[in-house]
């Protein structure tokens, strides 16, 4: 867990979360609460809160699935309306505005230095916390949800909380057992207040699927499914329409165009689980003004928007421009308007001494033309290689463009099916590109940097650190689905790519395992500090040397020269090795050179789990 928690006071909190203007809606009921301990009991809330008509246009109900079965006193607040603005007649979790939890006193999670520290990272994990962030998720998932709210009671006092993309923002314990107070006033300003304002989306609608959209969606699944049974983007958005989900009509907003392009999609095909981060969501869409026409992918995300930080759909219309292979066709895109974390606004009002640098993101949409599938859906090594050796030529054109891939991590390369039926890799994750690299702070970025750029963080990339980040993608790809002598591939997975050690102050820096790969020239799976040799190695389905072999010894075999001091490399086929990483020529010719091979095995892909596709230790 790694979430910022912002706290403020409960008058603070519904101002700027609300943004009701002060004396425009009058006063907030006052609660008929009944005396003595009953009047802490979650039903004596509920009831008094309903009969005062505390959230005009809503009611309080007991919900039993809203959270886990864990929690025994749990109530939503509902619209009186629910096919209202979002179009939604479903209890629970597709109707829910607020929901209310109780718990001990001791299970406050924000209880902590709130006092001197309005704001701090939670990096431990939380039951509350966790559960809230879960529910948070499950809600946005139903609902495209901006951002959510709770009110969650410890003992005799509550909290006022929002969720968001960034983080939490929460009150600052109070006593709710008043007859009016900050529960009583957020929930009249909650009524009052903008749809934008209590979560929802207004650049989305819900599809039916008996509306005439609906139909017309159904249709066109129905005439793929006899047109085309075999092609993979057909059958992934057949699937997509799924009864048991929201359809969505989707809005994108393109600025550059001036105009707003509607979309409509069923579930969603990539869902990045979790409320707080990006939220990325990735459909099969077809353009609503011609659902005949071409699929194409729509991509949802909350992108981060500080300084340096570009939309994705900028980087690609000047790769575009300048013809760079093996990159999406980018169609239309754009911020949504107004929709952005809340954090930054808040951050000059937290007081204290030491606030935290503030982060936020903002609501981004952008279509790109081609429909692509996760590189670990690969058919074999060969189709694998190919795939990152395409994305090589990628990031070699956009480098030469003046533009640097921030992010070279498997989530970022994808296979495309072009018109002649060949597969081919695309690179994608363009949103942070720019003139250097940036510090590989996000895990996955971690898990795929050069050891030299994790061993010192402030240094600007060199195309030898990203050949580097090819290396490992390639790595982690062909250990999890092709046969090897791994006895535990995700033992391996957290001991090269997740492990770290630390320097001398402190800091983190690149794993042993890493290290000893990239500075020996060897994937040794004995215990990084013993002499013993066992070499990673992979093979085919009738125990032959696989092909891949050459590629990953060849490749560390020049790694290794890059963290060989100068006066060390006293040949000259060092130093045309050492000189192969200058550019992604060398790196380049080599895959496509074992591309041409003959020897690769048309299904060397392992099926069910990789962890058990292992050969044995000859």
């Amino acid at each position: 867990m790694d979430v910022r928690i912002n706290v403020l006071s409960p008058d603070i909190f519904i101002q700027a979360s609300l943004r009701v203007a002060p004396g425009t809606v009058g006063e907030p009921p006052h609660l008929r609460l009944q005396s003595g301990a009953r009047s802490l009991e979650p039903k004596s809330i509920l009831d008094a809160l309903n009969a005062a008509g505390a959230c005009p246009g809503h009611e309080l109900l007991w919900s039993e699935d809203i959270f886990s079965p864990q929690i025994g006193c749990k109530f939503g607040l509902y619209p009186l309306a629910r096919d209202s603005f979002f179009g939604l007649n479903y209890p629970e979790l597709r109707a829910v505005d607020v929901s209310f939890a109780w718990f001990s006193k001791e299970g406050d999670p924000f209880d902590v230095a709130e006092e001197t520290s309005p704001t701090w990272d939670a990096k431990t994990p939380h039951p509350v916390l966790d559960e809230i962030l879960a529910h948070a998720a499950r809600v946005a998932r139903l609902q495209q949800r901006l951002w959510y709210f709770f009110v969650l009671f410890f003992g005799d006092k509550a909290r006022l909380i929002r969720v968001d993309h960034v983080g939490i923002v929460t009150t600052t314990a109070f006593p709710y057992a008043t007859s009016q107070g900050p529960l009583t006033t957020f929930l009249w300003h909650f009524a009052h207040a903008s749809p934008v304002h209590r979560g929802h989306d207004p650049s989305v609608q819900r599809v039916v699927p008996t509306s005439e959209a609906g139909q017309k969606m159904l249709s066109r699944a129905a005439l793929e499914s006899a047109r085309n049974p075999g092609n993979h983007v057909s059958q992934a958005f057949i699937e997509s329409l799924d009864d048991a989900c929201p359809w969505w009509r989707i809005e994108v907003h393109d600025a550059r165009a001036g105009r707003v392009y509607p979309f409509v999609v069923g579930k969603p095909v990539y869902d990045e689980s979790g409320m707080v981060g990006s939220g990325k969501h990735g459909y099969i869409a077809l353009d609503l003004a011609n659902l005949d026409g071409p699929f194409v992918y729509l991509e949802d995300t909350w992108r981060m928007a500080g300084i340096g930080d570009e939309q994705e759909g900028n980087v690609l219309r000047v790769l575009n421009a300048n013809s760079i292979p093996f990159v999406r066709t980018v169609l239309c895109h754009g911020d949504l308007p107004d929709q952005v974390t809340m954090a930054p606004n808040l951050v000059p009002r937290y007081g204290g001494q030491h606030p935290m640098p503030p982060i936020f993101r903002r609501h981004y949409r952008v279509v790109v033309g081609e429909v692509c599938k996760p590189v670990e859906e690969f058919s074999n090594g060969k189709e694998l290689v190919k795939g990152v050796w395409c994305c090589l030529k990628a990031h070699e054109g956009a480098w030469l463009a003046g533009i640097v891939h921030p992010n070279v991590h498997p989530a970022n390369i994808s296979l495309y099916e072009s018109p002649s039926g060949e597969w081919v890799g695309m690179l994608g994750g363009w949103t942070s590109a720019g003139d250097e690299y940036r510090t590989p702070q996000h895990k996955e970025t971690w898990m795929f940097a050069s050891k030299r750029l994790l061993d010192n963080p402030t240094r600007t990339t060199a195309i030898s650190d990203a050949l580097e980040s090819f290396f490992n993608v390639l790595l982690h790809v062909a250990i999890r689905f092709l046969p090897n002598n791994i006895a535990c591939v995700s033992s391996f997975i957290h001991a090269y790519f997740e492990a770290y050690s630390r320097n001398a102050q402190d800091l983190p820096r690149a794993g042993l395992l890493k290290s000893q790969a990239m500075t020996r020239g060897i994937l040794n799976l004995a215990s990084p500090d013993s002499m013993e040799r066992n070499a990673l190695h992979f093979v085919t389905s009738s125990q032959d040397r696989h092909p891949i072999n050459d590629v990953f010894d060849e490749l560390l075999s020049w790694i290794r020269t890059s963290y060989t001091p100068g006066y060390l490399l006293d040949s000259r086929d060092a130093l045309r090795k050492f000189h192969n990483l200058e550019s992604h020529t060398a790196m380049g010719n080599l895959l496509l050179t074992h591309i041409g091979r003959q020897d690769w095995p048309s299904q060397d892909r392992c099926l069910g789990n990789p962890e058990r596709a292992v050969v044995s230790h000859a």
